[in-house]
């Protein structure tokens, strides 16, 4: 494509967030253009499970616990508002999720964090052992406790972000794929996106506002060298692996999300079972742990007996969560530019997407 030279806003990072950001940006008249270096929401926004569950999430209140209510209160309307103005079908269910704890040490946790919950108005009941087998019949034999938060939900991120391309591509934004920025340096009253090795050497294109949003790839991406003496620095990001199983089974054979433990279990609308927990720091090794694999359907077969059996007849793939020092997203402005931070989501990028976009282009535009 021939790329026009100057932008009002760059967004460097076609995900998730950096894609709702430039929707909603493009809906207050910005010509946008967003930059990733693979294709649109290639990596965590892809390979993301899709729970909207602050429930799961939310261990007390701090404010990034408060952001992840408040984004799941917006995401019917912004499911909506993106299904009528794209023209495509999302699978947004308001399941609930259960969570299980076989033994007194599971359960004090649980006890623990549901109070650590209640100032954020996070609402879960204890249920009995009859009412948590009718919401999720395939529970394993054996007595059990369990916690039902009736909020919690799930989306296919993969449909949302198709959505949100579409609703770019009419608005008129640039989406610029496969070119990886490597800085982002002043160019008079604005600024240029380069690539082209640790120099970045090659002007990309031009942009008034820059959003930095590449996940855990930010922190490879060199900002301007008078930023550093202007406030703290931005917090570092980083891969945080996670490893998700899949098999199709048929439709409704489980209901609500499934927990116990960090291992979580459900499925989409369309038949599409997911199991997933573990997490490591092994940098950016895309090869699926074939012993991570095995304890995952280990500890599912143990929850759900039988769901991903024969286990030689589900898939596996990693996904890239961005991490960060300390708690909390990096989402900020950098003092005196007009360069705002976007990044480090962790596990709940899906989650906060609609918060964080509405609060980036409420910023950037007052």
């Amino acid at each position: 494509m021939k790329l026009q030279n100057t932008f009002d806003i760059a967004i460097v990072g076609g995900g998730i967030i950096g894609l709702s950001t430039a929707w909603r940006l493009s809906q207050r008249g910005f010509l946008v253009a967003v930059v990733d270096s693979g294709p649109m929401a290639g990596e965590a926004s892809m390979a993301a499970a899709g729970m909207l569950a602050p429930g799961g999430e939310a261990h007390g209140d701090v404010p990034w616990a408060r952001h992840t209510v408040e984004a799941r209160r917006m995401y019917p309307d912004f499911v909506a508002e993106l299904k009528g103005a794209s023209g495509l079908e999302i699978d947004f269910r308001e399941c609930g999720a259960l969570d299980v704890a076989s033994n007194d040490a599971v359960w004090a946790d649980l006890e623990s964090r549901r109070a650590a919950q209640e100032p954020l108005g996070i609402q879960a009941r204890e249920i009995g052992e009859a009412e948590g087998r009718e919401l999720a019949p395939l529970l394993r034999p054996g007595s059990f406790r369990a916690l039902f938060y009736s909020d919690d939900a799930i989306v296919d991120p993969c449909q949302v972000n198709a959505a949100l391309e579409n609703v770019l591509r009419q608005a008129g934004a640039a989406l610029v794929t496969r070119e990886r920025v490597t800085a982002i340096a002043v160019d008079g009253d604005g600024y240029t996106l380069r690539t082209g090795g640790a120099a970045g050497d090659n002007i990309l294109l031009r942009a008034g506002t820059v959003v930095l949003a590449a996940g855990a790839w930010s922190s490879q991406i060199a900002l301007p060298e008078r930023t550093a003496s202007l406030g703290p620095a931005p917090r570092r990001a980083l891969p945080v692996r996670g490893h998700l199983v899949e098999c199709r089974r048929t439709p409704g054979m489980l209901r609500p999300i499934v927990r116990e433990n960090h291992l979580y279990v459900f499925q989409r609308g369309g038949g599409e079972t997911l199991t997933g927990s573990n997490e490591e720091r092994v940098g950016f090794d895309r090869n699926p742990s074939p012993a991570a694999v095995e304890e995952i359907l280990d500890r599912t077969d143990r929850l759900l007996p039988g769901l991903f059996a024969p286990r030689e007849a589900n898939s596996a793939w990693v996904g890239f969560r961005p991490g960060i020092e300390g708690e909390g997203p990096e989402l900020r402005r950098l003092p005196e530019e007009r360069i705002w931070l976007a990044y480090g989501h962790y596990r709940n990028g899906i989650l906060l997407a609609p918060h964080t976009a509405a609060y980036l282009a409420g910023e950037i535009a007052g």
